[in-house]
């Protein structure tokens, strides 16, 4: 009773500042100067604020963490963004060739669109899901796991892999990343493969000696905690790339886990992991030489990394225009390209069409004195492309529903922990879909399931359950 009251007062505190401070930043906007080329910027934190209050009266008992990391960042992509532009008197952007006036008027126009279709989704989606929920009878049900020793057995075979393809460790960090080899070497699908096999079973092992240990622990064996803390941190100290994004969901899951075998006792173990884990996202920063700055500069840059990895208006704007500079993006192959060229297992089949990522015409606009490929381009243009502005929003809605399809099937009793772990990774990196396209988020599920889903299959004929 007492942790859903501080949940409620959380909720409820939270819903204030969010909606109080977007109603400050669109009259601040209203009375500043239009420094970001378009009068209609002050829409998009004033329709921020509309929409928050809506999903919070119709949804407050459901918001979970999935909610929480999208309404941040819508935050930080709707309020933040903009006000810290107007703040500092504009946002210049990355191209050498700005997008048009019309664009950022469009682009504000389409992201409202984009909000409040994704706001309504949310309440459609809670009520089909509740009713399903509703109607399901929870059978409690034995942990199913694969076992230490079979995830060892798969642990030990990504050695072998590592042994035979040895560039994938250049893939493979411990702590401190190994950016300056991987840069000089390009790596082949063996070596991706080995790396990521290595990733996958390091995780599968995991779960596996984490329940162990909490089992020695409820046994009285206080001293298991201690260990389980020291797993969790190897989990998250042993990564694949250089994407922080990833380590910090990875943190996180991992969090959840540990206090889900631990129980509460668990929180206050965590608490020591939590600095070793800023200080690897520290580390990370440090190795692909991010901007270390202070006072105002520090505001550009982080209202720089606020707009490019979540969607701001400049990128939005820069997306409108991809179908001006290069018509052929438009077309229905590349769509069908973008699903299938990250999806692992199916890429195999269509790397060699001759078609470019919508991704890649996205940087090609951006940087037109440049060949780079550093960019995101936000899923909203990405469904404008090939939609336009009455379908510029199917592409999220799409993922949206994605999320609840695999939230239903996460809280499946049938399933073993690990698949429920991976499905965990899966709905929390769902969360950033603002920010996101169908490559990164295509790419990212494929891995987080695809082989965690057939390891489990061709194990699963045996009963391996942990009592």
């Amino acid at each position: 009773m007492l942790e859903n009251h501080s949940k409620e007062v959380v909720n409820n505190f939270f819903a204030i500042f969010a909606i109080v401070s977007s109603f400050f930043c669109a009259v601040y906007l209203l009375g500043g100067d239009d420094k970001y080329n378009t009068p209609l910027i002050s829409m998009l934190p004033l329709g921020y604020a509309l929409c928050f209050f809506i999903l919070f009266i119709t949804s407050r008992k459901n918001i979970g963490l999935f909610h929480y990391i999208l309404l941040g960042i819508g935050f930080l992509r709707y309020v933040v963004h903009p006000f810290i532009s107007e703040y500092l008197g504009g946002y210049v952007g990355r191209s050498n060739t700005p997008p048009d006036p019309a664009s950022f008027d469009l682009a504000v126009i389409i992201m409202l669109i984009e909000l409040v279709a994704v706001s309504f989704a949310i309440i459609i989606f809670e009520k089909i899901h509740n009713k399903k929920v509703g109607k399901t009878n929870v059978v409690e049900s034995k942990l199913k796991f694969l076992g230490v020793k079979v995830t060892f057995f798969l642990l030990l075979l990504s050695f072998v892999l590592l042994f035979f393809h040895p560039k994938a460790l250049l893939m493979v960090h411990f702590i401190k990343p190994v950016l300056n080899e991987l840069e000089s070497i390009e790596l082949g699908t063996l070596e991706i493969f080995s790396g990521y096999f290595f990733i996958i079973s390091k995780q599968l092992f995991f779960i596996n000696v984490l329940y162990f240990l909490s089992n020695k622990y409820r046994e009285g064996r206080k001293q298991y905690l201690f260990f389980g803390a020291i797993f969790f941190f190897f989990n998250v100290a042993i990564y694949f790339g250089t994407n922080r994004t990833d380590l910090l969901i990875n943190a996180l899951v991992s969090y959840i886990f540990f206090v889900k075998y631990f129980g509460k006792q668990a929180h206050k173990m965590a608490v020591l992991v939590l600095p070793l884990t800023l200080l690897l996202l520290s580390i990370i920063t440090s190795a692909r030489n991010y901007e270390k700055s202070a006072g105002e500069e520090y505001l550009h840059t982080s209202n720089d990394y606020i707009q490019t990895y979540f969607g701001g208006v400049y990128n939005v704007a820069i997306g409108i225009e991809i179908e001006t500079y290069y018509p052929e993006a438009s077309n229905p192959e590349i769509l069908v390209f973008d699903i299938l060229r990250p999806m692992l297992g199916v890429n195999v089949l269509v790397r060699n069409w001759d078609l470019k990522y919508s991704n890649i015409y996205f940087n090609d606009r951006l940087w037109r004195h440049v060949d780079r490929r550093s960019q995101i381009l936000p899923m909203v243009s990405q469904s404008f492309l090939y939609f336009g502005i009455y379908g510029c929003w199917l592409l999220s809605v799409s993922f949206l529903a994605l999320y609840y399809f695999l939230r239903r099937y996460e809280k499946s009793s049938e399933n073993h922990e690990e698949i429920k772990y991976f499905l965990t990774l899966s709905l929390i990196r769902l969360g950033f879909l603002f920010g996101q396209n169908t490559m990164n988020l295509i790419n990212d599920l494929s891995m987080n399931l695809f082989l965690v889903l057939l390891i489990v299959f061709l194990f699963k004929k045996k009963n391996f359950t942990v009592n």
